[in-house]
């Protein structure tokens, strides 16, 4: 299982990665539907790497697998475009968004000649979020979002306020020092022997969600080893409205009218539905 999201009202939808469908069950728990999630226009036709479903949509947005721009090789950031694309609620094709910078990536040689490519850390990569009748599309190379309508058009940009996103010497050495467990601790590991290749810039954010109101909320970048998780929210109409800090460990799920609720690991890996209350001024 890849990921979950509501779905059609009080229903659950849950990306099967390695099986390339999307799975709905009821509320109850009874399985109602299959979607597939292939690109079939081509053959063979692509997979989704990553998927995103809106509450208030009837429609998948996919981001298949990426393709290097350069030749691999070790001690470098590569990065990497994939296609996008919408389908309908049935795996039907809606509408092809063409291609997006999928991952900022480095190459780990193994000691028998073979060769890992990971995701970097401090990577780049294009995040997406929907409405039931807008797509939001942004890379992360600066704080600047398109909105799409479903015929691939674009309709307006949102824009935050410029941000210093260099990768200084202090962020490398902050890293390479930081007190990482679990997953951060074993990217850091494949970092260093992938040579520690360090991107020129941080991701502006990494990550979208959409509330009822049609407010984009984009997560703002977080180094590894650092407490901060910071939250943008933009107005529909583009507006930039500020920013709202969670608590460290917290990982935001869902936007309500006047709540969020997400998932919050505690120091010893121990997961919590946490809900939050908002009062909007």
């Amino acid at each position: 299982m890849e990921r979950f999201w509501r779905c059609d009202g009080d229903h659950l939808c849950v990306s099967e990665y390695w099986n390339r469908v999307v799975k709905v069950f009821t509320a109850a728990g009874e399985q109602i539907r299959i979607v597939p999630t292939l690109e079939p226009n081509l053959d063979p036709p692509r997979r989704p790497y990553r998927l995103v479903f809106s509450p208030e949509s009837d429609a998948f947005l996919a981001v298949g697998w990426g393709i290097e721009e350069v030749e691999r090789q070790e001690g470098v950031i590569m990065r990497t475009v994939a296609p996008t694309w919408l389908l309908d609620k049935n795996g039907n094709l809606v509408q092809d968004f063409g291609e997006y910078l999928s991952a900022e990536r480095f190459l780990i040689r193994g000691s028998t000649g073979g060769f890992t490519i990971a995701p970097h850390p401090f990577g780049r990569a294009v995040s997406f979020a929907l409405t039931h009748d807008e797509i939001f599309l942004g890379t992360g190379e600066k704080f600047e979002v398109s909105v799409f309508d479903q015929q691939g058009v674009m309709v307006r940009k949102l824009r935050g306020p410029p941000d210093d996103l260099e990768v200084t010497d202090e962020l490398t050495n902050a890293y390479r020092a930081a007190d990482l467990s679990g997953d951060a601790e074993e990217d850091r590991r494949f970092w260093e022997r992938g040579g520690s290749p360090m991107p020129e810039a941080v991701p502006a954010f990494t990550d979208m969600r959409v509330d009822p109101e049609g407010n984009l909320w984009v997560e703002r970048f977080t180094p590894p080893g650092t407490t901060e998780n910071r939250w943008a929210v933009f107005a529909r109409a583009g507006e930039f409205l500020g920013h709202l800090e969670f608590p460290a460990g917290f990982f935001l799920s869902e936007v309500g009218s006047d709540w969020v609720i997400g998932i919050h690991t505690d120091d010893l890996g121990v997961d919590r539905v946490q809900v939050f209350g908002m009062q909007k001024g």
